[in-house]
């Protein structure tokens, strides 16, 4: 029998500090592989990139299970594939379509990859241009924090005011159901520190009939630069800003 006054090693010390695991950002999404696309799905993207694909690379980061992968063609050229069942996923198949007409929408010399070609019928299928990289590492790297707000920088440039091809919706109205969000974040973590500041600024930002730089106040004491982006935004609304 366990002598139950004497310690056991195999409980887990109550008083030690927790340890919180990083999240696995390359490992957030069960997405489709390129063997489980129908095949005439897989025949129509073969056509389009010119020569048959001999390697299929999934990409784990996101939230959603559509199909994401780097598609690698005998004749050694790469695309970025997405897509999505338009009857066995609605909702991510009109994401996808979605994203396939605001990148149609995006002016010259705006720093994304390029829409190639896209298909919208049973399946919602885009073709992207293969960017090779990867996310910036974690915790922040100085070097990288600087690369990353220069493009934030010359997007509030080339998207302000935000170009009327994209048909964005105000950010208010667009956002305005995540204001009610804090009332569940009050019933799950009532315990979490300088909650209600959170929810209070947050607040303010979403209802403001023009959202300038609220939002940005509450990240320049981790990211010194973002001040620039707010300098240049002062005096007009600020067309696209996202991250996180």
């Amino acid at each position: 029998m366990p002598d139950a006054t004497r310690p056991d090693a195999t409980r887990p010390d109550a008083s030690a500090p927790r340890v919180v695991e990083p999240v696995p950002f390359g490992r957030t999404a069960r997405r489709l592989e390129w063997q489980h696309l129908p095949a005439s799905v897989r025949s129509w993207v073969e056509e389009r990139c010119g020569s048959p694909v001999v390697d299929a690379a999934s990409q784990g980061g996101g939230f959603t299970p559509g199909f994401a992968s780097v598609l690698t063609c005998a004749d050694g050229s790469q695309v970025f594939v997405k897509a999505a069942s338009v009857q066995a996923q609605g909702p991510f198949a009109a994401s996808y379509r979605e994203e396939a007409r605001k990148l149609t929408g995006l002016p010259q010399g705006v720093p994304a990859a390029r829409l190639l070609w896209s298909r919208d019928d049973d399946w919602v299928v885009l073709g992207l241009e293969y960017v090779a990289g990867r996310p910036p590492r974690r915790p922040w790297q100085p070097a990288e924090l600087d690369r990353v707000l220069d493009e934030l920088e010359s997007l509030a440039d080339l998207l302000t005011p935000a170009p009327a091809a994209l048909e964005l919706d105000p950010v208010e109205d667009e956002f305005a159901d995540l204001v009610a969000a804090w009332d569940h974040v009050r019933t799950s973590h009532p315990s979490l520190p300088h909650l209600e500041e959170a929810a209070a600024r947050s607040t303010r930002a979403l209802v403001s009939a023009q959202v300038r730089c609220v939002p940005l106040k509450i990240v320049e004491g981790c990211l010194p630069r973002v001040c620039a982006v707010r300098a240049k935004a002062a005096d007009k609304p600020i067309g696209l800003f996202a991250g996180n």
